[in-house]
């Protein structure tokens, strides 16, 4: 299952210091064993203040798992904190979208 989203970063959120801490998300995130698969993150080309993040996951029920357990507060605390707006959360399983927020 692939999670996709746009986040949108506050006007006054230095870029830099976001992605610097968003990386403490990312190393929380590689520790879901059984759950996680891979991601990718980086800032689009055209509104440099979203940032578009991919996270693969072994299925919906483990993302769900790791989301109701411990992932719930890095990402409050990782990937939410200085932001005004996540754009177009999207999962998808086996070529067809389970979920669009």
């Amino acid at each position: 299952m692939v999670e996709w989203a746009r986040v949108v970063l506050c006007a006054d959120t230095d870029k830099l210091a976001y992605r610097t801490a968003f990386a403490n998300f990312e190393a929380e995130l590689v520790k879901a064993e059984g759950k996680y698969v891979a991601h990718s993150v980086e800032f689009e080309r055209e509104r440099s203040e979203v940032l578009v993040v991919c996270i693969g996951w072994e299925s919906v029920e483990a993302h769900n798992s790791w989301i109701a357990g411990s992932g719930k507060e890095f990402v409050e605390k990782w990937l939410i904190s200085g932001t005004e707006a996540l754009e177009g959360m999207i999962h998808v399983k086996g070529g067809g979208v389970i979920t669009a927020d």
